[in-house]
């Protein structure tokens, strides 16, 4: 069920954002409209759903779960900390959430990242970047740079849309590296304390892979049990073992004095 309810920690006019109702969803508190399940997830400019970005994901937070619609024009961003403490950047991705039945399109969509939240923070030189959607319902973009660029561990990604009725999709609590349960908006000014509301907790829908490699894994020593579970990486559903975090649970047996590996 939905309600308005304000659930900030900065004031704003109650009620609305950019003309949009403030909404509450039992399932994830915030000003967000709900994508809609029943549509399947379309492939939209993300290469037919593969993942093409090169380097390792060094940040990762790829849940579905609903969408924020800032109105057209209007800036938002999301708080992201990397595994690692900073590096070069060569390609990042995002998922929004068009509504099928009050979506324009084509219409554009813009991301950059920033050193820190747009208040205090700068944007950093080459990492805007535009694209034009011509379909509805969720579609994945991604941005290979034409040259790395260095980025700090903490950034903020900006986005922004030409369009209403066109948002954002809001995952979960990050896979890799961090986010905080907070969002921005340039109200204006831009205030980046806006709170998700906790339970659960959440992020916007980003990855974002740096140069390098990612450190060799350990040897499993002898007698260990290979675990058996399929490789993993952004977007990955575990179905193998995720035990009360998956849906419905799946514990793998093991008894006392094993070393599994994987």
């Amino acid at each position: 069920m939905k309600k308005l309810l304000m659930i900030v920690i900065a004031v704003f006019t109650i009620g609305t954002v950019y003309g949009q109702p403030v909404l509450f969803n039992d399932t994830l508190a915030g000003v967000f409209m709900d994508v809609n399940p029943t549509l399947s997830r379309q492939a939209g400019l993300f290469r037919d759903g593969s993942r093409d970005c090169p380097g390792v994901a060094r940040y990762s937070n790829t849940g579905l779960h609903s969408y924020f619609d800032g109105g057209a024009g209007n800036e938002y961003g999301d708080d992201i900390a990397l595994d690692v403490p900073g590096g070069d950047l060569l390609c990042y991705e995002l998922a929004i959430y068009a509504d099928p039945d009050l979506a324009t399109v084509p219409f554009d969509f813009t991301a950059s990242l920033y050193d820190g939240c747009p208040d205090t923070g700068s944007l950093i030189a080459g990492t805007t970047t535009t694209w034009t959607v011509t379909q509805t319902g969720i579609s994945y973009l991604e941005s290979t740079l034409d040259t790395p660029i260095t980025i700090p561990q903490n950034v903020y990604m900006v986005v922004s849309a030409s369009s209403d009725n066109v948002g954002w999709i809001i995952s979960g609590a990050a896979e890799i590296g961090f986010t905080d349960d907070t969002f921005g908006i340039d109200d204006p000014p831009w205030v980046c304390t806006y709170f998700f509301g906790g339970d659960p907790y959440a992020g916007f829908y980003a990855v974002l892979y740096l140069d390098g490699e990612l450190e060799p894994c350990v040897e499993c020593p002898s007698g260990g049990i290979p675990e058996g579970e399929p490789p993993c990486g952004p977007g990955y559903v575990d179905e193998f073992n995720g035990g009360c975090n998956s849906d419905p649970p799946v514990f793998q047996p093991i008894s006392c004095g094993d070393i599994i590996c994987g």
